[in-house]
């Protein structure tokens, strides 16, 4: 049995439950952020939490963090709430409270009154944004702006991009790993930044060549 499997028998309602919500809701409209990124962060958070139970934590912290994209704002914690009933057979009160209070604020920035849980799911996320398929979901979710500007592929994005609002795909990239990397903060997730980090940045240079050789870098067209 693998650790998904391992995982979906331990928690089965809630793994459920959450499933069908996204199924069934605005998660229509996730922009990158279907039950697919929940589970790949889920699984990166085993991988890189410290202890065993921090890592179950944190799974089912994973599982929750998109709720926000699947109900309407008003009712997200309501929402989380009523999912981690079906994890009390596994997790004291205080430790439900903990994995709900880390979905709610995953998307902070560092901060020092975050507990564990919260840390590994923040680590967890910003590497399932990191792996190569960002490029895909880059392309997808970011269709209204160009994948590449010529006059920025001299290893400098458009000075106009910012991490809300980059003005191309390769720029979104870029600002993704100058953004998330110095931001991780647990040992196994350095490392696995690192990986994925060097890995995008390569595939940015071979585009950079490939325009290189054309001699349409640098240029206005």
């Amino acid at each position: 049995m693998n650790k998904l499997d391992t995982f979906r028998n331990l928690f089965p309602d809630f793994y459920n439950e959450i499933k069908n919500g996204h199924q069934q809701t605005l998660s229509k409209n996730h922009s990158g952020h279907g039950f697919d990124h929940d589970i790949t962060v889920a699984m990166l958070a085993l991988k890189i939490a410290p202890s065993v139970r921090l890592g179950q934590k944190a799974w089912c912290a994973s599982l929750l963090h998109s709720t926000d994209r699947v109900v309407e704002d008003t009712k997200v914690k309501e929402a989380m709430i009523s999912y981690s009933q079906q994890l009390k057979h596994f997790f004291d009160e205080n430790e439900i409270i903990e994995i709900i209070e880390a979905a709610l604020r995953h998307s902070e920035l560092n901060q020092e009154d975050q507990k564990d849980t919260q840390i590994v799911l923040m680590d967890a996320d910003r590497l399932a944004n990191m792996q190569s398929a960002v490029i895909i979901r880059g392309g997808q979710f970011r269709h209204n702006i160009p994948a590449i500007d010529l006059k920025y592929l001299d290893g400098k994005k458009d000075p106009w991009s910012t991490y809300e609002n980059p003005q191309t795909v390769l720029d979104n990239i870029r600002l993704i790993i100058s953004q998330y990397t110095p931001q991780l903060r647990i040992k196994k997730a350095k490392v696995l930044g690192a990986f994925y980090s060097g890995r995008l940045k390569r595939y940015i240079q071979s585009i950079e060549d490939d325009y290189k050789k054309l001699g349409l870098v640098g240029i206005d067209v």
